[in-house]
C-alpha cells in the first residue's frame, strides 16, 4: 500500500522461473484473505501536477507509439514525443516496474496490492488484473516477458519463470546474486549483473551472459542494468565512472564498446530496488529511452544527442493522518550504556570511544564530542565540538572500563583496544 509523508511507502518486487519445465498449478488464494485490507483510519486526498519524477522505471510499446512508466506507486503512459500522461493504475495500491508483453497486449509489473510485493499482469488499457507469485515475505523486482510470452522475474537475486496461463513458477538455475536482468529478442540469451565487495569502494558490479540452452556463462565486463536492442546486436549498459555513472553502449558482434552519456541515475544498492531504474530501445533501435534527472530522454544510438520527452502527469493520492509517538526527551545527565571502538593516549591518561552515536573524548571537564579533521591516516583529532555530561572513567585497563565508583547505576563496559584494521573513520585519540 502507498505511504507518503504520512504512509510507510511499500517497495516493490517479483519472482519468476524456467520455462523449460511443466509448472504446478497454483492454490487460489483464500478469498477472505484476499480481500482481507488493513485500516489505515481517515484518508485525505492531496492532488497535484509534475513533469518529473524520481527513479521512474519506463518501456517503450512494440509499436513505438506509447512510453509505459511509474511514478509515486501509480502506472502511467505517454505520447513517445510527450504530453499529458494518462494514469493506467491507480489507487492505494503501491505499483512499479511495469514491461509491455512482446505484442503489447499485456503489461507485467510488482504490485502491493495482495499485501505484499508480488508479480501482476493487467491488459493494455488497465483493464484484468491477474496475479501470477504469491511471495509473502521474499521481494520481487524488474520483470520482462520472453519471445513467446512467459514472464522473467527476479527474486531475492534469482530468476524464476512463470506461464502466461498461472502456475507456481519455476528457478532458473543460475549461480550468483542476479541484478537488472535482460533477455535477447530470440530468448536464448539472458544478461544480467553480478555484484562483487570491493575493498573501501563501493561493490563492483560485472556483466554476464547466460546461455539458456547450455547453461554457460560468459563474463562481459565492467557495468549493470544490461537492456539489448530488437535485432540483438547492440547492448546498453550502465558503468561506474570516478563517482558517476554512465549509459554506454556495446555492439555485441564487433565488440566495439562507446559512451552514449556520461551521467545518468546513480546506481542503487537497495534492497527494495534494482541496482537502476528500467529503460528501453525504441522498436527500431535508433534510440535508447531512459530517465535522467528525474526526466524522460531519448538518446540517439548513433550520435549520443540527448532529446527532451516533457510531460505532465496530475497525481492523486490518499493519505492517512501521520502516526506520533511520543517520546520522553532526557534534559539532565545521560548514562552511556555501551562505549564502542575505546582508544587510550600513550599516556594512559586519556580515552577516546564512541557513545550515543557520536565519537567522544575526555576533556578537562566532562565527555565531549570528537569530530573528523582533516586527519590522514592517524585517526580522527579529538577536536571539542559539544558538551556530553557523561560518567567520567576513573580507572582504565585493557578490556574493562570502570565507570564511577559509588553509583549502582552505572556498569561495567566490556570493550577493547583500538584496532587499526577497522575502518578510518572510528574515533582514535592523536595526541
Amino acid at each position: 500500500m502507498k505511504a507518503f509523508p504520512h504512509l510507510v511507502l511499500a517497495a516493490v518486487l517479483t519472482t519468476a522461473s524456467s520455462p523449460l519445465l511443466a509448472q504446478e498449478a497454483a492454490e487460489a488464494p483464500d478469498s477472505a484473505k484476499a480481500e482481507a485490507k488493513p485500516d489505515p483510519g481517515p484518508l485525505r486526498t492531496i492532488e497535484f501536477e509534475v513533469d518529473e519524477g524520481t527513479w521512474m522505471f519506463l518501456d517503450v510499446s512494440p509499436d513505438g507509439s506509447t512510453i509505459l512508466f511509474d511514478l509515486l506507486g501509480d502506472l502511467y503512459t505517454v505520447p513517445i514525443d510527450g504530453g499529458d500522461a494518462r494514469v493506467l493504475l491507480g489507487g492505494r495500491d503501491w505499483d512499479q516496474m511495469p514491461r509491455y508483453s512482446p505484442d503489447g497486449d499485456r503489461i507485467a509489473f510488482i504490485s502491493d496490492r495482495d499485501g505484499m510485493m508480488n508479480l501482476w499482469t493487467v491488459d493494455a488499457d488497465g483493464s484484468d488484473p491477474k496475479q501470477y507469485s504469491k511471495a509473502r515475505t521474499d521481494p520481487h523486482l524488474s520483470p520482462f516477458w520472453t519471445p513467446d510470452g512467459q514472464i522473467i522475474v527476479r527474486k531475492e537475486g534469482e530468476l524464476w519463470t512463470y506461464h502466461p496461463e498461472g502456475g507456481s513458477g519455476f528457478k532458473i538455475e543460475i549461480e550468483g546474486s542476479i541484478q537488472g536482468p535482460a533477455i535477447s529478442p530470440d530468448g536464448r540469451y539472458l544478461f544480467y549483473s553480478t555484484s562483487a565487495p570491493a575493498a573501501g569502494r563501493p561493490p563492483s558490479s560485472s556483466l554476464q551472459r547466460f546461455d539458456r540452452m547450455t547453461a554457460e556463462t560468459i563474463p562481459l565486463g565492467s557495468g549493470a542494468r544490461p537492456q539489448i536492442s530488437p535485432d540483438g546486436r547492440l547492448m546498453a549498459y550502465a558503468r561506474r565512472q570516478d563517482h558517476l555513472v554512465a549509459l554506454r553502449v556495446r555492439d555485441l558482434v564487433t565488440g566495439a564498446d562507446r559512451q552514449l552519456v556520461s551521467s545518468i541515475t546513480p546506481i542503487s544498492r537497495r534492497g527494495s530496488q534494482d541496482v537502476l531504474p528500467g529503460y528501453a530501445f525504441t522498436p527500431d533501435g535508433s534510440s535508447v529511452v531512459i530517465t535522467i534527472d528525474g526526466k524522460i530522454k531519448r538518446v540517439d544510438v548513433q550520435s549520443g544527442a540527448v532529446q527532451d520527452i516533457p510531460f505532465r502527469a496530475g497525481v492523486s493520492q490518499e493519505v492517512a493522518e501521520q502516526i506520533l509517538t511520543p517520546m520522553r526527551q532526557p534534559d539532565s545527565d545521560l548514562e552511556a550504556k555501551v562505549l564502542r571502538y575505546p582508544s587510550i593516549s600513550p599516556d594512559g591518561a586519556r580515552m577516546v570511544f564512541s557513545a550515543l552515536g557520536k565519537p567522544l573524548h575526555d576533556g578537562s571537564s566532562g565527555w565531549h564530542t570528537a569530530a573528523p579533521h582533516g586527519r590522514r591516516r592517524a585517526g580522527i583529532h579529538a577536536r571539542l565540538l559539544a558538551r556530553w555530561p557523561l560518567h567520567r572513567v576513573r580507572h582504565l585497563d585493557r578490556h574493562r572500563l570502570r565507570a564511577c565508583e559509588g553509583d549502582p547505576r552505572v556498569r561495567r563496559h566490556h570493550a577493547h583496544s583500538f584496532d587499526p584494521s577497522r575502518p578510518l573513520l572510528e574515533p582514535r585519540l592523536v595526541e
